[in-house]
């Protein structure tokens, strides 16, 4: 689905909001780029398709809840080359045994992350806490 083009953003808005993420091709012909989707769409008037995969927004929303439950998770070596690993996979020119390799390479990255974060306990619910005391009363706990 192509949507129309927004409002233009001001050239320092751009320049703010947009993140060289890597130069790659013969003498650096190329450049990938990160910028918001408005952004995105004030500089290509025929508007963007939506996209195919949310891999890196969700590695980071993934990252950010490892961080939520155990700070400075989101700042570590593991999580950087997580989002790295994410970016390889998205990058749209390389090839699928490379993004095969990435994409293993991520899921064992994410699950020594997550291992490394303690468990959240199950708050006790009511009954757990009636239980609980009629045990108490009755002598079994």
């Amino acid at each position: 689905m192509v949507k129309k083009a927004a409002e233009p953003e001001s050239a320092e808005t751009l320049r703010r909001d947009c993140r060289l993420v890597s130069v790659f091709g013969p003498w650096g012909a190329r450049v990938l780029i990160e910028m918001s989707r408005s952004a995105a769409e004030s500089l290509f008037e025929l508007g963007l398709p939506d996209s195919p995969s949310n891999l890196i927004a969700a590695v980071e929303r993934d990252l950010a809840e490892l961080d939520r439950r155990l700070p400075g998770l989101g700042d570590s070596s593991g999580a950087a080359t997580a989002l790295a690993l994410a970016y390889e996979i998205e990058h749209p020119y390389n090839s699928a045994t490379s993004k095969s390799m990435c994409a293993r390479t991520l899921n064992e990255t994410m699950t020594l992350l997550r291992a490394s974060v303690p468990v959240e306990e199950p708050a006790d619910d009511a009954l757990d806490l009636l239980t609980a005391e009629v045990r108490r009363a009755r002598g079994h706990g």
